[in-house]
């Protein structure tokens, strides 16, 4: 799968994106990519069952701080994560 499909969406399911370790080590995907990306909300990188909370703010490309501040987050999305 080519970065193209990808960000055409349509060709990929999360079910395809088997495992976060392939998604944050894919040369081509960065963290900013992953939280920018229209089509991906929070609410599906926190209920994406191979994504948990720790892998989330542990990402060498995001730290808390980055997090917190990140104009997209808000903080009842950062709330939302760390309940779930």
């Amino acid at each position: 799968m080519t970065w193209d499909q990808l960000t055409t969406w349509d060709q990929l399911t999360w079910d395809q994106l088997t495992t976060w370790d392939q998604l944050i080590t894919w040369d081509q995907l960065t963290w900013d990519q992953l939280i920018t990306w229209d089509q991906l909300t929070w609410d599906r990188l926190t209920t994406w069952g191979h994504l948990t909370w720790d892998q989330l703010i542990t990402s060498d490309q995001k730290s808390w701080e980055q997090l917190t501040r990140d104009p997209q987050t808000t903080w009842d999305q950062l709330i939302t994560c760390l309940l779930t």
